[in-house]
């Protein structure tokens, strides 16, 4: 019997539908629309750094807008496999002819011996698009004053403390400790405040030490568009937070893990980055997706990201709008995501 298992046939029935020529195009994974989303803040910012004469922080727009244009002009994932499967399968497939081999079981050894190192820095260099988005949110956070400064915003205070008596009676960031001054909760609430830090890199890195690409890419879109229109409230609306209009609470406890939050704060928070909070959308965010992609993950952030907004209210760091509007933009934006890619599910 003559075999049929030319390279076309074995390399169709070794990938999987979604990677096969023609059935997706690389624009529309969740992985390319990360990357342009974030070109696409990276250039209407940069343009209101130039008008402020912020040139320095102009540079790291350019940089990153260079390597953003790097990664999108290589092939996918699938695609370098692809290639690589098919040349080597040929290759393989015209030696087994000669001793009568059958070319899938040449093809099973040929993926046991690997790629090489040219597939190895091919991953490498994938891997650094991949965590491009997510090192450059903090960078990103920490020009949000010099972006508010070239836009010449105000601060918007007091709008947002007369939407907390409409709607709480009172200013909660400065009234809730005092109504609950006990150390371990205090001590507690700080230190799921503190988890905010973990949340943001934990989730995403499993999946991708999983090699769960697909999983990782759509994370990686909900954290940056949520991280985005953050950003762009913060500078269309800054708002300074209880923090800078008050003096610390009354009675709050003040423990160890408080003065680490406190201090953590001062070095590193952006002033007017308040409303709304985007820990809260952040954690909401990743809570969402993580639920959809490792639920027992999804559990532990969704419990943090409660913690995290009854601490930032609780120690005076946020009001209590900021959180309830940072949990709506979460939500909505990691819901949006999961939603235009349902489809990807069984890629996984």
């Amino acid at each position: 019997m003559i075999s049929t298992d030319t390279s076309a046939n074995v390399i169709q029935g070794v990938l999987p539908p979604q990677d096969r020529a023609g059935r997706r195009p690389a624009w529309g994974e969740p992985r390319a629309v990360a990357l342009v989303w974030l070109a696409v803040y990276l250039v209407g910012t940069g343009v209101i750094l130039v008008t402020g004469g912020r040139w320095g922080l102009v540079a790291v727009h350019g940089a990153l807008l260079v390597g953003i244009a790097g990664i999108l002009r290589e092939p996918r994932h699938s695609d370098v496999i692809l290639r690589e499967r098919s040349d080597h399968v040929i290759l393989r497939e015209r030696s087994d002819r000669r001793i009568g081999v059958h070319g899938k079981r040449s093809f099973a050894a040929l993926r046991m011996t690997g790629g090489g190192g040219k597939r190895s820095f091919a991953a490498l260099r994938m891997t650094g698009g991949d965590l491009l988005p997510l090192f450059a949110a903090p960078l990103l956070y920490g020009e949000i004053p010099a972006l508010i400064a070239s836009v010449g915003s105000t601060y918007h205070d007091v709008t947002i403390q007369r939407w907390e008596l409409a709607l709480f009676g009172s200013q909660p960031a400065h009234t809730l400790a005092a109504r609950l001054p006990f150390l371990p909760l205090s001590e507690l609430l700080h230190a799921g405040y503190l988890a905010y830090y973990g949340v943001i890199f934990l989730p995403p890195l499993l999946l991708l030490a999983n090699g769960r690409r697909r999983a990782f890419a759509e994370t990686v879109l909900a954290l940056t568009v949520t991280c985005t229109l953050c950003w762009v409230i913060f500078v269309a609306m800054p708002v300074e937070g209880p923090r800078y209009r008050f003096n610390a609470p009354p009675d709050v406890p003040d423990g160890p893990v408080r003065r680490l939050v406190v201090g953590l704060l001062a070095a590193g928070s952006s002033r007017g980055a308040a409303f709304p909070s985007s820990h809260m959308a952040v954690s909401v965010a990743m809570a969402v997706t993580a639920l959809r992609w490792q639920r027992r993950m999804g559990w532990a952030v969704a419990v943090i990201a409660v913690s995290i907004g009854f601490g930032a209210v609780y120690g005076g760091f946020h009001y209590g709008v900021d959180m309830i509007a940072g949990a709506g933009l979460g939500a909505v934006t990691s819901l949006g995501v999961i939603a235009a890619f349902k489809n990807g599910a069984a890629a996984e």
